[in-house]
C-alpha cells in the first residue's frame, strides 16, 4: 500500500508510545499491523565507533522492540541516520516522529545489509548497524542509527 494511502487510514487510530497493534487488536494473532510513534527528534549527538571498519554487519541494540519480529516481505517503517563510517560525515536521513521510510523488506529492495541487520528486529527497537562498502551502497563503509516504528507481516 502506498505510504501516503497508509497514513491516512491509520488516521483514526490511536497511537501509544509502546507497540500495540493498530486499530483495535489486542494480539499479535488478531492486528497485522503494529506502530508505534517515533522518538519525536533525532538524537543531537551520535557517538561513532572508532577502529578500523568491520569486514562484517555489527549490530548493537540500543532499545529492544515489542511486538512481531520482522521478516523477509514484511513491510516496514523506519527513523534512520546514516553516517560514513570513515569521516562521520552525515550521509542521510529520514526522522519524522511519526511517519519514517517505509518499504518492503525483501532482497533487493533495500540495502542489502538491512537484510541480516533489521531481520527479528521488533516494533519500538532501536539498533545501530555498521555495513561494510559492499553491504551498503558501495560507497563506503556506513555507520545507521535505525528506530523501527511499524512492522505489517507478509500474509
Amino acid at each position: 500500500m502506498h505510504a501516503a494511502v497508509k497514513t491516512l487510514a491509520l488516521l483514526g487510530c490511536s497511537l501509544t508510545a509502546v507497540a500495540v497493534p493498530a486499530c483495535g487488536g489486542s494480539s499479535e494473532a488478531s492486528s497485522p499491523l503494529w506502530k508505534v510513534r517515533g522518538t519525536p527528534n533525532p538524537p543531537s549527538s551520535i557517538r561513532l565507533p572508532s577502529g578500523p571498519p568491520p569486514r562484517q554487519v555489527v549490530i548493537r541494540d540500543l532499545r529492544k522492540g515489542t511486538g512481531v519480529p520482522l521478516k523477509e516481505g514484511d513491510w516496514f517503517a523506519v527513523n534512520y541516520i546514516a553516517f560514513d563510517y570513515r569521516t562521520g560525515h552525515k550521509e542521510e536521513a529520514h526522522w519524522e516522529p511519526t511517519g519514517g521510510f517505509s518499504w518492503e523488506f525483501r532482497k533487493g529492495r533495500i540495502v542489502k545489509g538491512w537484510i541480516p541487520g533489521l531481520e527479528g528486529m521488533r516494533v519500538g527497537g532501536k539498533r545501530e548497524l555498521i555495513l561494510p562498502s559492499r553491504l551498503a551502497h558501495n560507497t563506503g563503509d556506513i555507520f545507521y542509527l535505525i528506530e523501527l516504528l511499524e512492522v505489517k507481516p507478509h500474509t
